[in-house]
């Protein structure tokens, strides 16, 4: 990353991108539903990365960590995006139900089968990991990553202190990374 940072160094980056690029995808592809949407959440991710890699701060976490953030964030900003076209494009009367539909046809293609048992590996992971967590713990993080609330949304609808809801999310995090540090030095 500081090689990036610094240098704008190709091949640094590209051993980022082949390090990285798979994780990222998956994130994408699993809150979109949509291969072509995660393809350009991955090219998004990465673009901002080759322009801004100097905003990497090491001392708040691993750059994996930082590239699953961003993931995370550009698919939950695209979901909000469609949400919001969709929701211009109903006729007020329209039911949850046809908006439901309209979200589906959204969805791509099928996954290849590697896609498949790559991303329910990582699933079976993540799900070991999530039940070693507090169950308030395991509650913000659902929220947020499988519901795409931020912890302020969290806050007002647990009706818990803010401050609180963002510790729950720290350990939760730390704990997280603790669990899955093992697999992700261990993905190619």
């Amino acid at each position: 990353m500081e090689r990036v940072a610094r240098h704008k160094d190709r091949a640094a980056f590209s051993e980022l991108y082949d390090r990285h690029a798979p994780v990222v995808f998956s994130i994408a592809r699993s809150l979109l539903k949509n291969g072509e949407d995660a393809r350009d959440v991955l090219q998004d991710v990465f673009a901002h990365i080759w322009q801004n890699a100097g905003q990497y701060d090491a001392s708040r976490g691993g750059v994996r960590a930082w590239l699953c953030w961003l993931a995370r964030v550009r698919a939950v900003d695209r979901l909000r995006s469609h949400a919001r076209r969709l929701a211009h494009e109903m006729p007020p009367d329209a039911s949850a139900d046809k908006r439901h539909d309209s979200t589906e046809a959204l969805a791509g293609s099928d996954p290849t089968p590697l896609e498949q048992a790559a991303a329910k590996e990582a699933r079976a992971r993540v799900s070991d990991a999530l039940h070693a967590l507090s169950a308030e713990q395991r509650h913000v993080v659902d929220l947020a990553y499988y519901h795409g609330l931020s912890q302020s949304e969290i806050a007002a609808r647990t009706n818990t202190p803010l401050g609180t809801i963002k510790t729950r999310m720290r350990l939760a995090l730390l704990k997280l990374h603790d669990l899955l540090s093992i697999y992700i030095k261990e993905t190619p």
